[in-house]
């Protein structure tokens, strides 16, 4: 069974959306679970030679390619957490549904962090402005992080709609 709870059937609840301190707090303890690690194997792979300036390109692809692996995985093996939302008990999850994410969703997810970071940062900061906490990568990917066992109670207008598509179907 999924370490997601999803929606509440009987209350019509959604799960609460982590919001942007708690976010940050698992993205320091992904930095020191994960990219430390990777940064220091690809330092011993290199000889030392990924902290050379004129050759670190290829090295940092190689670290880049390995980080999206081992996140990647993370995501699929927990159930949307890496170990930092895991520790802190948030996953990253389908918007609409609640549900895991799709492979395409994961993968949309991982290379949209580069358009949320490009602007200084500012589609990481959003998450901070949204009521649905969803960060620009979010947006994009369709996913949303959130507490895996906490919920809040779904408004009107999401309660009618979801009667809407249901009766639509």
């Amino acid at each position: 069974m999924s370490e997601v709870q999803s929606v509440n059937s009987k209350t019509n609840a959604k799960l609460k959306p982590a919001g942007f301190w708690i976010r940050v707090l698992a993205s320091v303890l992904d930095l020191l679970i994960i990219a430390v690690p990777v940064m220091f194997l690809v330092f011993l792979i290199s000889s030392g030679e990924s902290l050379n300036h004129d050759a670190s390109i290829s090295w940092e692809i190689l670290m880049q390619i390995i980080m999206a692996v081992i996140v990647i995985v993370f995501w699929k093996k927990f159930a949307g957490s890496t170990p930092g939302k895991k520790i802190l008990k948030i996953s990253i999850v389908d918007k609409k549904t609640q549900k895991v994410l799709t492979n395409k969703q994961m993968l949309i997810r991982y290379f949209s962090y580069i358009l949320s970071a490009i602007p200084l940062y500012l589609g990481f900061v959003i998450i901070a402005f949204r009521d649905d906490k969803c960060a620009l990568h979010d947006i994009i990917a369709k996913t949303q992080v959130v507490y895996s066992n906490k919920y809040v109670e779904s408004s009107t207008e999401e309660k009618n709609m979801n009667n809407f598509e249901d009766n639509k179907a």
